[in-house]
């Protein structure tokens, strides 16, 4: 279920909805997170990398409560991505949690998560996938 506006009120509340969605773990301080798998059926085994996506958006401080429209946002980002998946609680590696900053001229909010959701389909957050070198979208009121 969507949020519906409740607020959140921070970044580490945020993350806790998060938890509660996904199988979360740290992952790796790389750009993709690796996971060590044995297949009995064939004998082999290795890694397999896991590249992390990042999510993230900009929101002027002219718009009422830019930080918790930003964190409405990535939640019903990320439960998007949840539906996307087949798993009832899929795996979901960060590097870091949500993070949260401003920047002072002019005063803007920004929100950003690197994750990694091995089985998630990310076309569905169209628009907040931040490519390598690509800025975060700016909200509009």
């Amino acid at each position: 279920m969507i949020n519906n506006g409740a607020p959140f009120g921070s970044a580490e509340r945020l993350a806790e909805h998060i938890e509660h969605m996904f199988d979360c773990a740290k992952g790796d301080p790389r750009a993709y997170h690796s996971v060590w798998v044995e297949n009995s059926e064939t004998g082999s085994c290795g890694y397999i990398q896991f590249p992390y996506t990042v999510l993230g958006l900009i929101a002027p401080d002219t718009i009422p409560e830019a930080q918790e429209r930003l964190r409405q946002v990535i939640y019903t980002a990320l439960f998007k991505l949840k539906v996307s998946c087949k798993s009832e609680r899929p795996k979901l590696y960060w590097r870091r949690t949500v993070e949260e900053s401003s920047d002072p001229n002019p005063l803007r909010y920004k929100i950003t998560i690197r994750i990694a959701i091995p089985e998630a389909d990310f076309s569905v957050c169209d628009g907040l996938v931040l490519p390598d070198g690509v800025p975060c979208k700016q909200m509009k009121d």
